[in-house]
């Protein structure tokens, strides 16, 4: 198992935790410490399952990072997560804490389901972010 990046402050024993705990399976666990955005994109494209397992909203980031490496990752399911699956359906696949290791099983033996096809709303995208900004000032400037 490979962490890719480093702990979020604060959150460093996490990833002793988790050395830990693979060790006792008999697992390798590798976290990979700071990665430059070249080195993210390359290591995030090889993952065989891309997996974001905590539930706070600082998963936002890794979200990103996922979708823009054109990953579909496996999520735990949070209202956050919920949320950001009905705003861009298709592009991550929820799973309840409880069934991250079958998800994981499922996603090894149907590999495409990691990947995004190209068809997935990702809005706003540039030209949304133009239109509202513009809209924004057209109306502010209109008072």
């Amino acid at each position: 198992m490979v962490a890719l990046g480093r702990a979020s402050g604060g959150h460093e024993h996490d990833l002793e935790r988790m050395r830990v705990r693979a060790a006792r399976r008999g697992l390798r666990f590798e976290a990979t410490g700071y990665l430059s955005d070249p080195e993210l994109l390359r290591r995030a494209r090889r993952v065989a399952v891309p997996v974001i397992a905590h539930d706070h909203v600082s998963a936002s980031g890794s979200l990103a990072s996922w979708i823009s490496a054109g990953r579909r990752p496996l999520v735990v399911r949070s209202r956050y997560m919920e949320e950001m699956a009905e705003l861009r359906p298709g592009t991550l696949t929820l799973v309840g804490p409880e069934d991250l290791a079958e998800g994981i099983a499922r996603a090894l033996a149907d590999p495409a389901s990691t990947w995004l096809t190209g068809d997935e709303p990702l809005h706003p995208t540039g030209r949304d972010a133009v239109e509202l900004y513009c809209a924004f000032w057209a109306e502010a400037m209109a008072r």
